[in-house]
């Protein structure tokens, strides 16, 4: 069994959220959090959760960094933090990921409260630094990955895309969470994008300013709930 959040009706404060790391570019969006649900890549409940989520870049590039939208069981301190989080890049799989191909763990960790609170869970973006770069080809499918080792955290769900379900681990292996998860990756191409990569790809990122997340009038379910594969409606 999994852990995921649910909607509810609690309102929240409009909030603009923009990254933290030294990202040197957005080279790749997956969409903005529309906070439906969040799957938890930390420890608890005697399990060791893994999440992951696609991508894919029109050039090649240097990717140095990550952004993402989390729900967490307390604020997070990045002095604290950052050490228990490992990231982990998979070449593509059949059905999800493959062989895990790069890993490290976060340096540089930011977060900013995003003002959702209810009971435990709190809010924010995290964004953070690869403790080296990870150097990607042009039109290859990867997977990013994450795991903690501190409490509960969930990374909150973005909206329909042309990509690949996110998927999650418990421990025994990963299989489709059928939503897709809202992260952004930094860095900088090595060779030039394609000018024109297709409708729905994300590599096509926006700049900084526009694809800073603005969220008003979204609620968050007060408690976690369980399911296998689908989420549920709250």
């Amino acid at each position: 069994m999994f852990r995921k959040i649910g909607v509810a009706a609690v309102s929240l404060a409009a909030a603009a959220l923009v990254a933290g790391a030294s990202h040197a570019a957005v080279l790749y969006d997956n969409g903005p959090a529309n906070y439906a649900n969040g799957w938890n890549y930390a420890t608890g409940n005697g399990k060791s959760y893994t999440a992951a989520d696609d991508f894919r870049l029109t050039g090649a590039a240097s990717v140095t960094g990550m952004s993402l939208e989390v729900l967490a069981t307390g604020a997070i301190t990045p002095g604290v933090d950052a050490p228990s989080l490992t990231f982990f890049i998979y070449a593509d799989g059949a059905n999800g990921p493959g062989g895990p191909i790069w890993s490290g763990h976060a340096q540089n960790l930011a977060y900013q409260s995003s003002g959702v609170a209810f009971n435990q869970l709190v809010g924010g973006r995290i964004s953070f630094d690869f403790s080296s770069a990870f150097q990607a080809q042009a039109d290859t499918t990867y997977w990013i990955g994450l795991h903690s080792d501190s409490s509960s955290v969930f990374w909150v769900t973005a909206g329909d895309n042309a990509t690949k379900s996110s998927v999650l681990n418990e421990g025994h292996g990963f299989f489709a969470t059928e939503t897709q998860n809202s992260f952004s990756l930094g860095g900088s191409f090595t060779s030039a994008p394609d000018p024109d990569p297709g409708a729905g790809d994300p590599s096509a990122a926006p700049e900084p300013a526009t694809w800073a997340l603005t969220v008003s009038g979204f609620g968050l379910l007060g408690g976690a709930m369980r399911t296998r594969r689908r989420p549920l409606s709250a």
